[in-house]
């Protein structure tokens, strides 16, 4: 026996990485002081939404965070749509990135278990990002059964095989949890919510791959597009920035859960700090806005005017000063 608070401890967490996002990690952290309750290492973290909720972005992002730490990447791409340019732009070195290719949920389960036994004989120290994109995304080996003294229709076997294969997904992620969390995995799935049809009382949204995925996760994030971002120009033209995304908190062993907060992806760039800089930046009069115009009085004394997102990009973020703009937000945040 050890004591709960020794290093030794399967419970202790040593390690937690950021998502590169403000709104994310606040919403990670639950209003408890950082590095505490960010992305945890040792345990399991669901990342669930609707299509364009920006769920490969947060892991992109993650990513690039671990390999900044030193730490080894896998993926598994089980939908194929990773765009590379696009994590590359996101501060991830492809080059490092491993792809375990697996056909099946079968596949993928054995080869993320052959790759974690390994990283534990090889460099049982160093970190691992897992991740597989998307639970809902992976097809069975399981075959449906095609018995003509049954008289089933086609549906009928069709149900059955989603039961089997909830069943089959909920038996992997048991075996693998007690793997993770003897080892220095941070183990990151996402999954695909569809709407449940005749529900009066409760949520209609559902994920996919039973409720064991559920029960072993330490976090469940819910990722939902509420609204597009769009700025004008000086001449009142109109563009599209990105999308507005609602971050909750379904789950959260590590900090209070049922935060929630509102991102912003901007296209090209992920989830975007600055958009998040200037909006609360304003909210807490650290930026006056007067009009069509703002102004933003420096440490120093200066005053920097401008105009729309536009301007904040060129004559804010720019401005050598800007850190110190960042992180007052982030305190007060």
């Amino acid at each position: 026996a050890v004591s709960l608070d020794s290093a030794d401890s399967l419970s202790k967490i040593d390690h937690w990485v950021s998502t590169r996002s403000i709104d994310i990690d606040n919403v990670l952290a639950g209003g408890r002081p950082r590095p505490c309750s960010l992305m945890p290492f040792g345990r399991q973290i669901e990342v669930s939404g609707p299509p364009d909720a920006g769920k490969t972005t947060l892991c992109a992002q993650t990513a690039a965070e671990v390999q900044q730490q030193g730490g080894l990447v896998i993926v598994t791409d089980t939908e194929e749509r990773i765009d590379h340019a696009y994590w590359r732009a996101l501060g991830v070195d492809t080059s490092r990135v491993l792809n375990l290719r697996a056909d099946t949920i079968e596949e993928v389960f054995e080869k993320q278990y052959d790759a974690i036994r390994l990283m534990q004989a090889k460099a049982p120290d160093r970190l691992m990002l897992m991740l597989w994109d998307s639970v809902g995304g992976t097809s069975s080996g399981l075959v449906l059964d095609d018995d003509p003294k049954k008289q089933e229709t086609f549906m009928e076997r069709a149900q059955k095989q989603m039961g089997r294969e909830a069943k089959l997904i909920g038996d992997g992620i048991k075996g693998l949890s007690g793997l993770v969390s003897k080892s220095r995995v941070c183990y990151i799935y996402t999954n695909h919510e569809y709407h449940k049809i005749g529900v009066t009382y409760g949520s209609n949204r559902e994920t996919y791959g039973g409720n064991k995925l559920k029960f072993y996760a330490t976090v469940r994030l819910q990722l939902t597009p509420i609204g597009m971002i769009k700025d004008e120009d000086a001449m009142g033209n109109k563009r599209e920035l990105g999308s507005r995304i609602r971050v909750r908190a379904l789950k959260n062993s590590m900090a209070p859960m049922r935060m929630q907060k509102d991102a912003v992806i901007i296209g090209g760039e992920g989830f975007s700090n600055k958009y998040t800089v200037w909006e609360a930046g304003a909210k807490l009069k650290l930026i006056a806005k007067s009009g069509g115009w703002s102004t933003w009085k420096t440490p120093a004394g200066e005053e920097i005017k401008f105009q729309g997102w536009s301007g904040f990009c060129d004559k804010v973020v720019t401005h050598a000063e800007y850190p110190e703009l960042e992180a007052a937000v982030i305190e007060a945040l």
